[in-house]
């Protein structure tokens, strides 16, 4: 195989282990709160707010974020359903740092392609390259 064919193998066994995980990670949220399973410990403790503002008689909501290399979590409260329940958004990102190592990788690539020297040395003139003279051997008057 080629050098293509393995990174694109990579990319997506990548692909196919992110996913896995993000349905471990729901499996892991779907279960009660009150007993969480003892083989899975928690992936990160996050407490997001439902703040009120009596004054402007407004609501609004503060997500809890966790970073990691591999995967962003954001978790943000929704309405509340009833008594002591809460909508809650939840949101698994892969690989977002990728995206930034991509930009820098191209930015990396840019500036070797810039440096070649192939821009920098000035190729001579040949002879064919040079402006030939009218068939007349004299230029007319009035024309550079």
């Amino acid at each position: 195989m080629t050098g293509l064919a393995y990174a694109l193998a990579l990319v997506t066994g990548l692909g196919l282990a992110q996913c896995l995980a993000g349905w471990i990670l729901v499996a892991r949220f779907a279960a009660r709160v009150t007993t969480p399973p003892a083989r899975f410990p928690p992936v990160t403790i996050l407490k997001p707010q439902k703040r009120k503002f009596w004054v402007q008689k407004t609501d609004n909501s503060k997500a809890a974020i966790s970073v990691n290399w591999a995967r962003d979590l954001f978790v943000a409260m929704g309405d509340p359903l009833g008594e002591s329940a809460w909508s809650m958004r939840i949101q698994y990102k892969p690989l977002v740092r990728y995206i930034w190592l991509g930009a820098l990788v191209m930015a990396i690539g840019g500036f070797i392609a810039a440096t070649d020297r192939r821009y920098r040395v000035k190729v001579p003139a040949t002879a064919s390259d040079a402006v030939a003279a009218p068939p007349g051997g004299q230029p007319k008057p009035g024309i550079a």
